[in-house]
């Protein structure tokens, strides 16, 4: 068990936002070769996405070597800095995403992994996987406003869309230069 969460409904930012995007993605992507899967239980010690990140070693002994990638969206919806926590092959996504950012209002970093940070792309840190989560800059430090408390009570719909659409941009990259 890697934490105990406080039950809260007030989750705007931390949950909401992220199933938010994921919806939008669903919506909008014109692809069949995306998987979209709502982890549950994260609060709980990220009981979904050990689930299945389980179920996939057991199962898929050589699942890297397909070029597939985990990306997991959490608090998304506050903050001007998008960070990508990546492994493996999601260097090179993030990299990428960093490049096709056109939001002049948001800033796509890299961030190292920290533990401080749990969310579901930590399940996944043995595959090719991304984290994307939002930071306000307070100095010189990144921070997660107001998780887990009662005021997580706003999110911005236009950063979610922005972020959705940046990642469509990544994902139909390669129909538009083959045409």
């Amino acid at each position: 068990m890697y934490g105990i969460g406080i039950a809260n409904k007030k989750n705007y930012n931390d949950n909401t936002s992220g199933v938010l995007l994921l919806l939008y993605l669903m919506h909008n992507l014109q692809r069949q070769d995306v998987a979209f899967i709502f982890f549950d239980n994260e609060e709980k010690g990220l009981l979904g996405s050990i689930a299945i990140a389980k179920y996939l070693k057991a199962n898929f002994k050589t699942y890297n070597t397909y070029q597939k990638i985990f990306i997991n969206f959490d608090c998304i919806g506050r903050g001007d800095v998008v960070g990508l926590v990546a492994t493996n092959g999601g260097k090179k996504v993030a990299s990428d995403l960093i490049a096709l950012n056109t939001d002049e209002k948001l800033n796509y970093q890299m961030r190292k992994f920290s533990k401080l940070e749990l969310s579901d792309h930590f399940s996944f840190r043995g595959f090719n996987s991304l984290g994307v989560m939002c930071y306000n800059k307070k100095g010189k430090k990144l921070i997660l406003n107001n998780i887990h408390s009662h005021s997580d009570n706003y999110i911005n719909l236009k950063q979610i869309e922005s972020i959705a659409n940046t990642f469509i941009k990544y994902l139909n990259r390669d129909d538009e230069v083959n045409g």
